[in-house]
């Protein structure tokens, strides 16, 4: 249970305790109904406030919960391309509480622009080797594709973290790690892409590359 829950208890258990000594007859035994001034307006001053600090104890916290589940579903609905990574990524960066790790997201940020780059090469690369209904584009887009949704689940991930302020270094470091090898194989990619392009005679090792690209996804794409 943590702090807050305590305390909410805590409060609702104070404000029976005082709602029973003010109007129980074996404490102070105030009657609403008794016609007695005084009497009335202790008990209603009581009871209101009694009303008005539940609600706000209770139903605020409630409400505070909704609203930040609400923003992460919405959050994560509208994170669907890099352009929107990199925009949630300057968003949080314009928030005091990004602090300390400013340097770390401006890292994970140029990752993202880096992976946009190459992935426009990667994908010129393929137009100029290979026709668009050819399995072997197909095969390689297809891959390409899921590593795009890789680091966008991860960068969903970490803006999710970051919002919640929790224990976060660590996973921005690791992010930055699952994008820099991702830019990696990339770059190895484009290479063996250019020297197809350069001799017609030689052939891509189609096989290899996306085993190397399949086995990248999996080892990240559950990264949590």
């Amino acid at each position: 249970m943590d702090k807050r829950s305590l305390k909410r208890i805590l409060i609702n258990l104070s404000l029976i305790l005082i709602n029973i000594a003010v109007f129980s007859g074996a404490f102070i035994g105030v009657n609403i109904f008794s016609g007695n001034p005084v009497e009335l307006i202790a008990g209603l001053t009581v009871f209101l406030l009694t009303v008005i600090v539940f609600v706000i104890t209770n139903y605020a916290g409630f409400l505070g919960k909704f609203g930040i589940k609400y923003n992460k579903k919405e959050s994560d609905r509208e994170i669907i391309t890099l352009k929107q990574c990199e925009a949630a990524l300057y968003a949080f960066l314009n928030k005091k509480e990004s602090g300390q790790f400013e340097d770390s997201l401006n890292k994970v940020i140029a990752q993202v622009a880096k992976f946009e780059s190459k992935r426009a090469l990667v994908s010129e690369a393929l137009s100029k080797s290979f026709e668009k209904t050819e399995i072997t584009y197909i095969k390689f887009n297809t891959t390409i594709n899921e590593i795009e949704a890789v680091i966008i689940g991860n960068i969903k991930n970490l803006i999710n973290r970051l919002n919640m302020f929790g224990d976060f270094a660590g996973h921005i470091n690791k992010t930055i790690s699952n994008c820099d090898d991702i830019n990696s194989k990339m770059d190895k990619l484009l290479y063996e892409l250019s020297l197809y392009n350069a001799q017609n005679d030689e052939k891509i090792d189609q096989e290899s590359a996306l085993r190397e690209l399949q086995g990248l996804i999996d080892s990240v794409k559950w990264y949590k």
